[in-house]
């Protein structure tokens, strides 16, 4: 029972590390390319900045944004800009218990990358040193890793990037509720905010 006392908390500890270690590195510009995959938008596509990731929406779905955030805020949405993300983001955190879930996801995955990059250089260089690639069974675990490689690159970027799609969506449909609620007061001529009476 101590043996496993004491591997639960290295490996919760090497987790942490391993997490802080690969939040570092994504941030590093050269290596953003080894995490993420950004999208690019299409025809009748608009791109929003995100904190990290770019968020691409149809333009019927970003004008709609765009026109909630001008009527909420009073000025123009930059949506090159990551500061408008988090003024979204700030009136409906409270609904975000979805999008941990799917956060938690991406981090995970992308945590587990620089592991599979680890093997990968491990293996390359035990190649490399034996200088025999074909009598070893390492090819077989080298193209293993870079499928493992791929699949988390790509979970990592899907799920990050639904995951900072949440509360542009979020963000719209409590607008929508908002101005349904409105149109409720004024036919029934309540002088009331909607806000108020969901508060209340």
């Amino acid at each position: 029972m101590g043996t496993i006392a004491v591997l639960v908390v290295v490996a919760y500890i090497g987790g942490q590390l391993l997490t802080t270690l690969s939040g570092m590195l994504e941030r590093i510009n050269w290596m953003k390319c080894f995490f993420l995959i950004e999208k690019k938008a299409g025809a009748g596509q608009v791109t929003f900045q995100s904190r990290k990731t770019t968020v691409i929406m149809s333009q019927k779905k970003a004008q709609a944004v765009k026109e909630a955030f001008k009527k909420v805020y009073g000025y123009d949405m930059d949506i090159a800009c990551s500061e408008n993300f988090a003024m979204v983001y700030s009136i409906v955190y409270d609904r975000m218990a979805k999008r941990d879930m799917f956060l938690a996801l991406a981090n995970m995955m992308r945590t587990t990358l620089p592991l599979a990059y680890a093997f990968l250089f491990y293996y390359l260089a035990k190649v490399l040193i034996l200088k025999s690639f074909w009598i070893t069974p390492h090819p077989v675990f080298i193209g293993f890793d870079f499928c493992l490689i791929y699949l988390f690159r790509q979970s990592y970027s899907k799920f990050k990037s639904f995951s900072d799609s949440i509360p542009f969506d979020s963000f719209l449909a409590w607008y929508k509720l908002m101005m349904l609620f409105s149109q409720y007061y004024n036919l029934l001529g309540l002088s009331q905010k909607p806000w108020k009476w969901l508060e209340g």
